[in-house]
């Protein structure tokens, strides 16, 4: 059953990382903002109820807005915010999935 679920939950996300994303103009800057300031942004989302990781109202998006174009990430801030956390959660579990023990091939077999 886990190798199943295992499988199941690879392909699902194999899928996602291929999937077109729609483009958000991301620059170096935004990622090293979100980099510099992570830990102020996810404060200040706390304080003003906001979890990146929900749909977000009309009222929450445009305090989040102001929140990471206060700390250096420009409009469209959300859609890059949500894009940046896409592809820090795809980059850890590929550095999680690369530091179970056992060679590519038994890690498949999972």
């Amino acid at each position: 059953m886990k190798k199943i679920f295992v499988m199941i939950a690879t392909l699902l996300f194999t899928a996602s990382l291929f999937a077109e994303p729609k483009t958000t103009g991301i620059t170096d800057s935004d990622v090293k903002n979100f980099i510099k300031n992570s830990n102020a942004i996810s404060k200040e989302f706390e304080e003003a109820g906001i979890k990146a990781n929900k749909k977000m109202s009309s009222k929450q998006k445009k305090a989040a807005e102001v929140i990471l174009q206060k700390y250096g990430i420009e409009a469209p801030a959300v859609e890059k915010y949500k894009m940046i956390n896409n592809c820090l959660a795809a980059i850890v579990a590929e550095m999680q999935w690369e530091s179970q023990p056992g060679s590519d091939e038994e890690k498949a077999m999972m």
